[in-house]
Formats: structure tokens, sequence, C-alpha cells
């Protein structure tokens, strides 16, 4: 690779992306190598997934234990991906994010999480997007839970990949923001 590559590479794993905005909502792509302070409120989440990557674009679900995520277990839920067509089924459900969802949502596939949501097609898009580019996604917004617009969230999205040629698994965190 040239170094001129190897400079747009990185650029693109440091970039960052507004993908869009939709309904009060505002998606965010981020590359692999994203400096974590540009997430504070995800700084030491991020820095733990970046450690596990050992030269990887990404990380995969078998490198981490539980205890790597020591003060963010009830803000986490991780997704099990599969492709052809896209879906996705929650294999943990942290407890602070089906309180927030006033239901648990353990083991939900993308189906039954669109009942959850008021707003799923750009959703879905942009989910699609960032697990099939390997990208981090962070996500702004209205809690748009069907009969329950009560607060703002952020949502960060962190791709897993067994094979390093798109995610198999996400962890996402879910975290209220104060109303202004």
């Amino acid at each position: 690779m040239s170094e001129r590559e190897l400079s747009e590479r990185h650029y693109r794993q440091m970039a960052k992306e507004l993908w869009g905005e939709f309904d009060g909502w505002t998606y965010w792509h981020y590359g692999a190598d994203m400096r974590p302070d540009d997430l504070p409120t995800f700084a030491s989440l991020i820095t733990i997934w970046q450690g596990k990557r050992n030269g990887r674009l990404v990380p995969s679900w078998d490198d981490f234990d539980f205890y790597d995520f020591k003060g963010w277990h009830g803000w986490l839920n991780i997704y099990e991906v599969t492709y052809d067509p896209f879906d996705y089924t929650v294999r943990l459900a942290g407890t602070n994010v089906d309180e927030l969802y006033g239901q648990s949502t353990q083991n939900f596939d993308r189906t039954l999480m669109n009942q959850v949501y008021a707003e799923t097609e750009v959703r879905d898009r942009f989910d699609e997007e960032s697990c099939r580019q390997l990208k981090i996604a962070h996500i702004t917004g209205p809690l748009n839970i069907l009969e329950k617009t009560y607060r703002s969230v952020e949502y960060l999205e962190l791709p897993l990949s067994a094979d390093g040629m798109r995610a198999t698994h996400t962890i996402e965190a879910v975290l209220p923001l104060k109303d202004l």
C-alpha cells in the first residue's frame, strides 16, 4: 500500500460523517480510529472497544468478557446481526434500557423492535449501512417509543465482526439525555 493509500485509509478510519437528520434524530458515522473524547459520554466504552481490536479494524464478540463492561451493564444491548435480508436479534438487553423502553426487548428481532420504535425506516437503513461498513454509529434524538415520547436519548453502536468483513454482533449503549 502506498503512503497516500495508507493516509487515506487512516483518514477514513478517523472520519466523522453526518449520515442524516430526520424527524428530530441526528445520525453520525465514525471511523474505528476515532478519538474517544469526540463522544465524551461514551469515551470509556469506546476506549475499551478500541483496546480489543488487536490490529484489526474492529474486535469480535469473543474478545470481550462480562467484566469489561463494568459500570455499563444496565445501559447496553448486545445484538446478533444477520444478512440477506438484514436482521438483528437482541441477545442481551440492559435493564436500564428496558426501563426506558417500558418493556423487555430480550430476543426481539428487527420486526419486533420496529413495533417498539415509532420511527423505523430511516433507522433500519442507517443500522444496515453501519453494520455492512463496520462503522461506529452515534444517534441522538427523542425517544419515540410508541405512545411514550418523553425524553431524548443518545445511542452508540459499536460493530463487532468475526470475519472482519461486516458486523456479526454490535454493542449498543443507550443513555437518556437531560431534557432542556
